[in-house]
């Protein structure tokens, strides 16, 4: 029994890294715009995370170039659609959004949404064609707002132990 618990040990560590680990090689594959080295991320699910997707969009972010979003890994781990709005809010290019590769206005939608809250600009909420996003868009730029503005001001309040 000890003997297969070790071989069971050995197997997950050849196949899984240490979330430091997983940060150094993302940190790495991001210096150096690297995609093959996200390969070496883990793929496994982490508490609502996922490491190697991470990699990934840092990657993404790094590039800043839209042909990215057309490489069959970039594809596979994020989508084309989830690169350009991580394009769109990593360089402020709006422009980005309206790249939808499958006429789907919902990620037309999360990318205006997810710009408008990144670069403080509400006029991208107005871009929502749904008029309930829209209207959610405008609430959750306010509700920031007003947090950004507590938190500048310190008055924040403090959560008991």
């Amino acid at each position: 029994m000890a003997s297969a618990l070790a071989l069971d040990a050995v197997y997950v560590k050849l196949f899984e890294n240490t979330p430091e680990e997983d940060a150094l090689y993302t940190a790495r594959a991001a210096a150096e715009k690297d995609l093959r080295l996200c390969r070496k991320v883990s793929a496994r699910h982490v508490r609502l995370d996922f490491p190697r997707q991470t990699c990934y969009r840092e990657v993404v972010k790094a590039v800043a170039d839209p042909a990215i979003c057309r490489n069959e890994e970039i594809i596979e781990y994020l989508g084309e659609e989830q690169c350009y709005i991580t394009l769109a809010v990593a360089t402020g290019d709006a422009a980005l959004c309206e790249r939808k590769t499958g006429g789907d206005y919902g990620m037309r939608n999360e990318c205006y949404f997810r710009l408008a809250l990144a670069k403080n600009a509400p006029g991208y909420c107005g871009k929502i064609s749904e008029s309930l996003q829209r209207e959610y868009c405008l609430e959750q730029y306010a509700a920031k707002k007003k947090y950004d503005e507590k938190r500048a001001a310190g008055t924040l309040p403090v959560l008991p132990d």
